[in-house]
């Protein structure tokens, strides 16, 4: 979805098949894609969530049980990007979320 100058964007995956597995391999592509578009030319913050919570509105919702999140700029298109990929569960099921908020220009590169 794009909104002024930012763009949003979600998917959550299930599957029947190891889930860790699926969360490696989709960190390596996100990564991957990351760093084909910087090509050198810009700064990635990568952070490991090893455990925490999404509470909405005071209440907890899901737990976090592993993760990372990316913080990363293009000093070529002067882009700004927030990616968090998540492997979530709740009382019911386990999957696999990733979210990206990207900021086109970055209000990081105005002067």
């Amino acid at each position: 979805m794009k909104t002024g100058n930012g763009c949003i964007g979600s998917i959550n995956l299930e599957t029947n098949g190891n889930l860790e597995k699926l969360f490696k391999h989709i960190k390596k592509l996100v990564l991957s894609e990351i760093n084909e578009h910087l090509g050198g030319k810009g700064e990635i913050i990568e952070a490991r969530v090893e455990k925490g919570e999404i509470r909405d509105m005071g209440v907890r919702e899901f737990r976090i049980l592993q993760g990372y999140f990316f913080e990363v700029y293009c000093f070529k298109c002067f882009r700004s990007s927030f990616i968090r990929l998540f492997l979530e569960s709740d009382e019911r099921k386990t999957w696999i979320s990733l979210d990206i908020d990207e900021w086109n220009p970055s209000p990081w590169f105005e002067e």
